[in-house]
């Protein structure tokens, strides 16, 4: 069993906080130099593990968060019951302060980078990085010349 790298390119598109999806989650595959460098591998990590980022986008939100009692806008959903036990056990937290969202117990070492931090990442690679994960590179890049904030949000999972 490997661990998955998932990634979420996001952009700040208009003058308030709100952080918008700028393409779907992007799946980058179980390179265990990326792996490392994107923090699972404290040691080796670039930049620390920095949790989710205030103001996640509502497209990765949805991928990282189970919702209690049966919203329809989730993926799937879990009992309160079930939510409340695996708060207590230590398996997962809550997501929100109303206690409507659990964060999926299945995905760990949540995190964030800038678009520069994340160019940084990639030139650390001697051989240079994939063609997927420069061409994530060129998507932010797109966007930051066009006056909009970017980052990546990304996560590891079973």
């Amino acid at each position: 069993m490997g661990i998955d790298i998932n990634i979420y390119c996001e952009a700040r598109l208009d003058d308030d906080a709100q952080w918008w999806g700028i393409c779907g989650e992007v799946f980058v595959g179980r390179n265990r130099t990326l792996f490392d460098r994107l923090g699972r591998a404290r040691s080796m990590a670039l930049f620390p593990l920095r949790g989710l980022p205030a103001g996640l986008s509502p497209e990765a939100e949805k991928h990282v968060v189970i919702h209690v009692d049966g919203d329809w806008r989730s993926d799937y959903t879990i009992s309160r019951a079930e939510a409340e036990q695996m708060v207590a056990e230590g398996k997962t937290r809550w997501y929100d302060e109303r206690q409507e969202k659990i964060l999926d117990p299945d995905l760990i070492d949540h995190s964030w980078l800038t678009t520069d931090e994340y160019r940084r990442v990639l030139d650390s690679f001697e051989d240079g990085p994939a063609v997927e994960w420069a061409a994530l590179l060129a998507l932010l890049e797109v966007y930051e010349r066009g006056g909009f904030p970017t980052r990546i949000v990304f996560w590891f999972d079973y």
